[in-house]
């Protein structure tokens, strides 16, 4: 047997999709988690992490750049992987990552109706409001 899942021998896999701030912090928040042995997988469309921390803010605010070295903490945690050019939908299916109905989350307006006809659709609706703006995408698989 495998074990329970969060043990050592069967430890918790968690994607999330957006590697952006609110990513990360959802990474750190799971990797802090003693309880359980878990690791996440972090995938962005993008190359390279961090989102508009990266590429959206102007030279001269290099102040607000600083959280980067945060994040770079964060990613060098055991249990942490980074996949960039990953497009959710193209790159991979949602069966794919999520082949059971364990746990499915998605951000409100950029994964709106990729869980058309699934036979939890209407919970996945409601799990898109229940969500922070600009949270990502994760499942558990």
């Amino acid at each position: 047997m495998a074990g329970e899942i969060g043990s050592e021998a069967n430890p918790l896999r968690v994607a999330i999709f957006g590697a952006g701030p609110a990513g990360f912090y959802a990474v750190e928040e799971l990797l802090k988690q003693e309880a359980l042995k878990i690791t996440v997988d972090l995938l962005d469309r993008l190359p390279t992490p961090y989102g508009l921390v990266r590429g959206g803010v102007a030279p001269d605010h290099q102040k607000i750049k600083a959280v980067i070295r945060q994040y770079e903490k964060i990613a060098s945690r055991p249990g942490f992987r980074f996949f960039g050019n990953v497009t959710f939908g193209e790159d991979l299916s949602l069966a794919e990552v999520c082949p059971s109905e364990v746990c499915r989350r998605f951000d409100k307006d950029r994964y709106r109706g990729l869980c058309a006809g699934s036979p939890t659709e209407e919970q996945h609706q409601r799990d898109l409001f229940a969500r922070t703006q600009g949270a990502g995408a994760g499942g558990f698989y």
